[in-house]
């Protein structure tokens, strides 16, 4: 197909190429330090995120494993692996 053909299926808003596909029509400038700061902000936010996950998920496990060992597996009847 010529690069001056209209696309029968996509009509004449279809990409010519890859590279017209995949490109964007504008392109914004950032103010470094604006980047930084957002950067910074989004770091901190995921790390606490993240570790207050890990406290949690640590809390939950040994507190499982404490209850099974101390009588929750005669509790409940559990046998072998059940409990996972």
């Amino acid at each position: 197909m010529a690069p001056s053909e209209e696309s029968p299926l996509l009509g004449e808003n279809a990409p010519r190429s890859r590279v017209e596909a995949t490109s964007s029509p504008t392109k914004t400038k950032c103010d470094p330090d604006v980047e930084r700061d957002l950067i910074r902000r989004l770091d901190v936010f995921l790390m606490t995120f993240g570790c207050i996950s890990q406290v949690i998920k640590y809390l939950d496990q040994t507190n499982i494993s404490s209850a099974y060992v101390s009588g929750m597996r005669e509790d409940l009847g559990l046998y072998g692996d059940e409990l996972n």
